[in-house]
């Protein structure tokens, strides 16, 4: 992967509210006052092509935009860009690829926790520009009442040593959850795989910057952070050091861990999607 692309930071990081129990109802605005009003998830499927999911809570849509460069150089304005928007019935709250086929949206819709998977194709290249139906198909692989589960999603990670799964932070929680789906049809079920009991380091923080990759040695890393402009605050760390889908270890990790864990390296990572890299 290009390493000018890898090594592109995304710092957005809006103020954040303290962790609160479910409400009997909510708005895009209080959606918005609890959670990062400014969720994205990015990837980068090949040198050529970067994808990214952006959420518009107040209008229901989530906005899948693509662009492509035939010089791997996405600092600058790439040769060709297209956005296109897709209304949900639900406030959106959290966004993360799987792979550049797949998307998975989170959202509220009354008392309801609402999680789907869009199938996605990537546009194609023409002379004039990209072009093409992005969104081919949305299906339904979670639904809960919020008495059931701790609030609304607050971000996703993908587990990249499962199929069809994805790490979940809830509002109303510290634990991590594993959200999975059976493969062809049906919903799936939440779980907690990780209890803030078990690793103290999960309340720390609301952790509205989630991030996921493929790291040469660490094996999959799973790191939930929150960062400004200036510093690379301690972050909750997460190994999956032989990529079975299962976390092996969690550390608490400044600056200095991620030097030395050679996590700042953009040539380490094979792969990486989500909020902010740490790059």
């Amino acid at each position: 992967m290009n390493a000018t692309l890898m090594a592109s930071t995304l710092l957005s990081c809006a103020a954040l509210a303290p962790m609160h129990r479910q409400q009997p109802t909510w708005s895009a605005a209080s959606v918005n006052a609890t959670i990062a009003p400014f969720g994205f998830s990015v990837l980068a499927p090949n040198d050529l092509f970067r994808a990214e999911a952006v959420m518009d809570r107040a209008k229901n849509l989530v906005e899948v935009q693509w662009r492509y460069s035939a010089a791997s150089d996405f600092l600058s304005p790439p040769e060709h860009f297209l956005a296109q928007k897709f209304a949900v019935t639900f406030i959106p709250t959290a966004v993360e690829f799987l792979n550049p086929a797949h998307l998975v949206v989170a959202g509220t819709h009354g008392t309801e926790t609402i999680v789907e998977v869009w199938h996605l194709k990537i546009p194609v290249v023409t002379p004039t520009g990209l072009v093409g139906q992005t969104k081919k198909s949305a299906r339904l692989v979670y639904k809960a009442s919020q008495t059931n589960v701790p609030g609304i999603v607050r971000s996703l990670i993908h587990n990249r040593g499962a199929t069809q799964s994805v790490f979940a932070r809830f509002t109303g929680s510290h634990d991590l959850y594993e959200i999975t789906w059976p493969a062809d049809s049906g919903t799936g079920v939440a779980a907690v795989v990780l209890s803030a009991a078990q690793a103290p380091g999960l309340s720390a923080s609301p952790y509205d910057e989630p991030f996921g990759g493929n790291h040469t040695t660490k094996g999959f890393v799973y790191i939930l952070r929150v960062k400004d402009a200036l510093h690379l605050h301690d972050a909750f760390v997460m190994l999956d050091t032989n990529r079975d889908g299962v976390i092996d270890s969690t550390a608490l990790w400044g600056f200095n861990d991620f030097e030395s864990n050679e996590a700042l390296d953009a040539a380490k990572w094979i792969e990486y999607a989500g909020q902010a890299p740490v790059f």
